[in-house]
């Protein structure tokens, strides 16, 4: 049975942590509003890489650790995907979509803001998280981000920009996938959630594992 636990009573320094980290989250959701508006269209804070940065400011200011779970596995493969692309671009030539090109002929602001969240949110928010075990209700806040995601993007975005690839399969080599918009919150579970879950789900038997093997302060 899984339960909505709000938080993982973290004491002493990790509040402090979690509250500063609130509190940098929101300040980087206020400057990619600003951003968008200056650079795109309103409905572009829609992407998740947008908007998972009010979504983790509020799950730290509620000290939900499975919360911010949740969106570490959306985002982390995202994350990993993009930085990778811009690496392969800039330093090879090569990338597997448009996305590296078109972000680089932007504003040098754009690029580096864009760059930033990307580098600093969903891998900020593992680093502070690692350490505490990721429980099976961090997969229902996932999904129930993913359905946010679908409903807003299908609501208030252009099947042309195709916010937060939920319109079209295409960028996918090409592929198209039959009912693809309609089965697009359990592929992105599946494909996405699933794997960094468990990923997760290691990284903190391997911390713990670290953990018991350091000396305690009697035995120094």
């Amino acid at each position: 049975m899984i339960r909505l636990s709000t938080m993982d009573a973290p004491k002493g320094s990790s509040r402090r942590r979690y509250l500063y980290a609130a509190l940098f989250f929101l300040l980087m959701a206020l400057i990619i509003v600003v951003r968008d508006l200056v650079f795109y269209d309103a409905y572009n804070i829609i992407w998740f890489c947008d908007l998972v940065l009010f979504l983790f400011a509020v799950a730290f200011f509620m000290r939900n650790i499975q919360m911010v779970k949740g969106l570490i596995n959306i985002g982390l493969i995202a994350q990993f995907i993009f930085i990778s692309e811009i690496v392969m671009y800039v330093f090879f030539g090569v990338s597997l979509s448009s996305m590296p090109s078109t972000l680089l002929r932007t504003n040098p602001i754009n690029i580096v803001l864009s760059i930033m969240i990307h580098l600093s949110s969903t891998n900020l928010a593992l680093l502070l998280t690692y350490q505490r075990k990721t429980r099976r209700v961090s997969l229902l806040y996932s999904f129930l981000a993913l359905l946010l995601l679908f409903v807003l993007s299908l609501a208030f975005t252009p099947a042309t920009d195709n916010i937060n690839y939920v319109f079209s399969s295409a960028f996918l080599f090409g592929l198209a996938i039959p009912f693809y918009t309609i089965l697009w919150p359990l592929l992105a579970f599946a494909i996405v959630v699933m794997p960094t879950y468990w990923f997760q789900k290691k990284l903190y038997l391997i911390s713990k594992s670290h953990q018991a093997l350091r000396p305690s302060r009697s035995d120094r």
